[in-house]
């Protein structure tokens, strides 16, 4: 289900993709994530890509274990934080059933094609315990499209992504949005499901 052109992307600029996204914090989501959680929590970083999340999951006690489809990504995912890192594709995840309090999915969903993210989110609600909690973040917007570099992304609107969120089996759900990673005006849907 994966997107080839997308997957080749990441494995071939893997170091470069890990140097820009080193900057951009998702700390205070992640508290906010792990503040919905038991201490030691297992949780799942779905589409881990540099590492960086996985990393402070790691430091704030958790038992964190990444998920990448790009074997380049996963590499530099589990050297940088130093934690176990799976390559597999989301819409397809090779764990148990609720095998995780938590799955972490920050800029991971939007390479999936409209039709998988379903299928993906279907399999993220099948790997958390009950009571367990799903962060999403996706670009907002409408259609599909592929940049300059080849990579696939899927824009949802709000109401979309909570009803597919819902259609998954998630009940409670909350959406936020921002900029804050915009380099062009781009908002950012966040979703804390359970």
């Amino acid at each position: 289900m994966s997107d080839p052109q997308t997957v080749h992307f990441y494995d071939e600029n893997a170091a470069r993709y890990a140097g820009f996204t080193a900057s951009l914090s998702m700390t205070q989501q992640i508290d906010q994530f792990l503040d919905q959680l038991s201490s030691n929590a297992r949780v799942l970083d779905l589409g881990c890509g540099s590492g960086r999340d996985l990393k402070y999951l790691a430091e704030r006690g958790c038992d964190a274990l990444g998920l990448d489809i790009s074997l380049g990504l996963a590499r530099h995912a589990a050297a940088f934080a130093h934690r176990p890192v799976v390559v597999a594709d989301i819409a397809q995840l090779p764990f148990s059933t609720r095998s995780f309090d938590g799955v972490w999915a920050s800029a991971s969903f939007l390479h999936l094609r409209r039709g998988e993210m379903t299928d993906g989110l279907l399999e993220a609600r099948r790997v958390i315990r009950p009571r367990g909690t799903l962060f999403t973040s996706l670009k907002m917007g409408e259609g599909e499209s592929r940049t300059s570099d080849q990579r696939f992304f899927t824009y949802v609107m709000p109401d979309e992504w909570e009803g597919m969120l819902r259609s998954a089996g998630f009940r409670d759900v909350r959406l936020e949005f921002d900029q804050e990673f915009s380099k062009n005006g781009e908002k950012w849907i966040r979703a804390f499901a359970s």
